[in-house]
Order: structure tokens, then C-alpha cells, then sequence
């Protein structure tokens, strides 16, 4: 089964939002599990890996880092399969959410491949046993539901996981 007929179908699953506090990198990574991490920062972006509760940033930085002090930070992400963490900044402060699947209300989805280029492919590339030349992306899952005049778009969506396109 080629990417075009494992992406683009409609499927359901039992999924759930719900608001979620920022605590800093290490509260949100000791949620997540496993899984990865992609950070927004007013310097540019990291990229890492989430093992057993801790980040394992894939360019060498470490939670020392100046540049991850929670003011610099726009937006982050955490995902895995199962769930993700999405955090973005209002002002001031940090606001946050949790999507959760196999919790929840039943609803209906798509599956989407979105391809990674420049500074978040570029240290991922290394850090997966892939050729130099392959594509890689995020499976973006966007969940599905109808407007009061049964139209359907998309009211959310979550990054699931690091893919070859």
C-alpha cells in the first residue's frame, strides 16, 4: 500500500482536548513518555526526542541551554502516536492543550503527510536511518466534524509521528 492510499482516507477514533498547564519542558516531556518535540523559539527551532520522560534535543543541546528558558519559547509540541501537547504562547503567558485518541467522544478523521525541509529536517535526517535524499515528514492527523449546516472541515488537528514520504 503506497502513502496516497494509507493517507487521505476517513477513519474514526475516540479522541479528547483538554486544556493543559505549561510547566516548563521537563513537566511536559515526564507527560508525554516518549515521543518527539519540536520547539518554536524566538531564536529558531530545536528538534527532539522524547525518552522515558526527558528531551533529548537532536542538535546536542542540553535543558541548560539559555535558549530554552521559558520566555523565549513561542510554541511547542510534543507528540507521539497517541497523543500530543501543544502549547503556544498569548502574551505574557502560555496556554495548552492535550489531544488525546483512544479517549473520548468517537469522531471521524483524516491522515495527512506534511514534508519537513531546512532546520527541522535537516537534524533529523541524521538522527534516522534514512538516505540523504529521502523526504521526510509529520503524519498530521485532522479531526473532522460538521458546522450547524452540515458542513464538514476540519475543527483540530496533532502531529502523530516522524514519516518518510
Amino acid at each position: 500500500m503506497g502513502l496516497k492510499e494509507r493517507l487521505y482516507k476517513i477513519d474514526s477514533v475516540d479522541s479528547e482536548a483538554i486544556p493543559i498547564d505549561w510547566e516548563g519542558f521537563s513537566k511536559a516531556a515526564e507527560h508525554l513518555g516518549q515521543g518527539f518535540v519540536i520547539a518554536n523559539l524566538h531564536q529558531g527551532l530545536r528538534v527532539g526526542e522524547v525518552r522515558d520522560g526527558a528531551i533529548l534535543w537532536i542538535d546536542g543541546g542540553d535543558a541548560g541551554d539559555p535558549t530554552l528558558v521559558d520566555r523565549f519559547v513561542s510554541g511547542i509540541c510534543l507528540f507521539n502516536d497517541r497523543r500530543e501537547l501543544r502549547f503556544w504562547r498569548d502574551g505574557d503567558s502560555m496556554l495548552g492543550r492535550e489531544r488525546h485518541d483512544g479517549i473520548g467522544p468517537t469522531t471521524s478523521y483524516v491522515d495527512t503527510g506534511m514534508a519537513l525541509r531546512g532546520v527541522v529536517a535537516k537534524p533529523l535526517l541524521s538522527s534516522f536511518p534514512v538516505k540523504a535524499e529521502d523526504t521526510l515528514g509529520i503524519k498530521t492527523r485532522n479531526y473532522i466534524s460538521d458546522n450547524a449546516t452540515g458542513q464538514s472541515g476540519y475543527f483540530d488537528s496533532r502531529f502523530v509521528q516522524i514519516i518518510r514520504l
